[in-house]
């Protein structure tokens, strides 16, 4: 009904129902050839009666389906919005085999595969352990490596996880809960690069191998520049060589205890006398290191030999020079920086007790039949002590994934609590990980923890790189907030304004318009306060999701052990079964 216009409805109702009673009751309007005059009468006024009535409700609905079609969003402010139904996500779930587990849907698990990195943030107190990192180590069947800090995970997954068919080992770099662990497994950090001398083409690759192990034992500082750039420089370069001289001169059984025990004065100076072919004996005599008696000689071109050798016996010459200086400034600052970097691994720490030999390798979770995963246990109480045995721990491992032929054959890294450590030059890691097989889980507190770590043009490659983004309930970093409003997009909204009366009598409906609008799909507010789980796969909307606690999911809360720091099982009410797909998963 057009503004101003009567509302002619109800007078139709109050003439045209006495003229209809009238027109009933008082005959026919043609008796004969005569005209009954009141049902004549009577007839017109319900004629008229009818038209108005009729034509204001033909007005009455086109006007009502013009309000429909004004308060239905064009999606011109924005299309965000949650799906609905897992239908939406079918191209993306795994249905009946397994892979990473996400939470649920309306009492349904949510199974999706992703091929490069995927992140979860929860604050401290979200669940996110008993709520994503037991259940996916649990749902993944392939090969992979588990960052466990306190010890609680492989406490709790070794022995279903080998009764189920994987190999694990646990390198227990903190000694934590060895009454339950058993010993720990031993992983030499130093077998990546000695696997160089005895592989065809590897020779190549020592020195560069050996400068990005340096960086790891000792990173670049946060700040700092000038004497003390040169002097990390300097540092660095020690660690090098006296690690390639130790792999030279024992071969695959090296280990950074030994070039610990080098980095002294006299230690040092005295190799590199040797191999530059200037010690001097007791005789008078002239010592010189024989490397072309060395046993990997005859697998590398000869002509790449020679460069190495020639190349190593400049760099003792140089160690030589220096070190033989006694009041040499920049000897004592190389030394010192390069036994900081080393001590971590001195043959009288613990570190040294697991690292001397290994036991394992990371390729093999790339070889065999079956599974093969590695937890890594630290202590999180001596963080400081450890980041560097861990960092060196990952670093090898990236390695031997990268140069095994097995490219295509998946292999997991859950990280949990990711910013307590870092993980070196992992923008990069980020990008060619997948063409290796190498599927990041990156498990963290907050998008502002990961910036003070790992800088802000890190955190844009971990936002652009990451195929699944899963957010859990309790979010309270301003920063993650802020940041999940904006990925979770705007929807197109209609508001509707009053103007007052139109004039449509008093039974007219009050004027009114409607504008469509952009509105943030949550808002940081409702973010932080919503009880459910946030999760994107790809370029899908996102999806709503619970996160039931291990202890609700069956029957996995009765396969577990219990986590040794409750003492006691874990069971609550079950909220999700999956029985079926276990046992559809057992008969493939």
């Amino acid at each position: 009904m057009r503004p101003g216009q009567p509302n002619r409805i109800v007078p139709a109702l109050v003439f045209g129902i006495p003229a209809w009673w009238v027109w009933q009751n008082s005959g026919p309007v043609l008796n004969g050839p005569e005209i009954n005059p009141v049902s004549a009468l009577a007839a017109v006024l319900l004629l008229l009666a009818g038209l108005a009535a009729l034509s204001d409700t033909l007005q009455f609905i086109g006007g009502f389906l013009d309000w429909l079609r004004a308060r239905r969003p064009t999606g011109l402010k924005g299309t965000a919005g949650f799906i609905k139904s897992l239908r939406e996500l079918r191209h993306e779930l795994i249905h009946n085999g397994w892979g990473p587990y996400w939470g649920t849907f309306k009492g349904r698990e949510v199974i999706s595969q992703y091929f490069s990195n995927a992140l979860t943030l929860g604050p401290a107190g979200s669940g996110k352990g008993v709520g994503v990192v037991i259940q996916t180590i649990l749902s993944i069947r392939d090969s992979k490596t588990i960052i466990d800090f306190k010890g609680e995970l492989a406490c709790m997954l070794a022995r279903i996880l080998r009764e189920r068919g994987e190999t694990v080992h646990i390198l227990n770099l903190g000694n934590m809960w060895s009454d339950i662990l058993g010993p720990s497994a031993n992983y030499n950090f130093l077998s990546v690069i000695a696997d160089n001398f005895f592989r065809p083409g590897g020779l190549l690759d020592v020195v560069e191998d050996c400068d990005e192990a340096s960086h790891q034992l000792y990173p670049d500082p946060k700040s700092g520049g000038g004497d003390q750039k040169y002097f990390d420089i300097g540092g660095r370069a020690k660690i090098s060589f006296a690690t390639q001289t130790c792999i030279l001169l024992t071969g695959m059984d090296a280990n950074a205890g030994d070039v610990s025990q080098m980095l002294n004065r006299s230690s040092l100076l005295r190799n590199a006398q040797w191999a530059a072919g200037r010690l001097e004996l007791k005789d008078g005599s002239i010592s010189e290191m024989p490397l072309e008696e060395l046993p990997w000689v005859g697998l590398h071109d000869p002509e790449d030999v020679a460069n190495y050798f020639e190349y190593y016996r400049g760099l003792a010459g140089e160690v030589a020079d220096l070190l033989a200086t006694e009041d040499s400034r920049s000897a004592e600052a190389f030394l010192k920086t390069a036994q900081q970097g080393l001590a971590p691994f001195s043959i009288a720490t613990r570190s040294h007790k697991v690292t001397k030999r290994s036991t394992f390798r990371f390729g093999d979770q790339k070889e065999g039949d079956k599974p093969t995963t590695v937890f890594i246990v630290v202590d999180s109480t001596k963080i400081n002590a450890q980041k560097h045995p861990l960092a060196m721990t990952q670093w090898c491992m990236f390695q031997e994934l990268k140069r095994h032929p097995n490219k295509h054959r998946p292999v997991y890294l859950i990280a949990d609590e990711a910013t307590n450590y870092k993980l070196h030059d992992l923008g990069s890691l980020l990008t060619w990980g997948r063409g290796y097989g190498l599927r990041i889980h990156l498990i963290f507190q907050s998008f502002a923890a990961y910036r003070r770590v790992y800088g802000k043009d890190e955190l844009d490659t971990l936002l652009s790189e990451t195929e699944i983004k899963q957010f859990i309930a309790g979010q309270r970093d301003p920063e993650t907030l802020d940041l999940i409003e904006k990925m979770l997009g705007e929807q197109s909204v209609v508001a509707q304004s009053n103007s007052g009366s139109t004039g449509a009598g008093v039974f007219g409906p009050q004027g009114y318009d409607f504008r469509e609008d952009g509105r943030p799909l949550m808002t940081a507010d409702e973010i932080r306060r919503t009880e459910k789980s946030i999760l994107i796969i790809r370029k899908n909307k996102p999806l709503l999701t619970d996160l039931p606690s291990i202890a609700e999911i069956h029957p996995w809360r009765t396969m577990i052990d219990i986590n040794p720091f409750h003492g006691k099982p874990f069971l609550k009410r079950i909220k999700l079964n999956l029985s079926r797909r276990i046992r559809k998963g057992r008969s493939q």
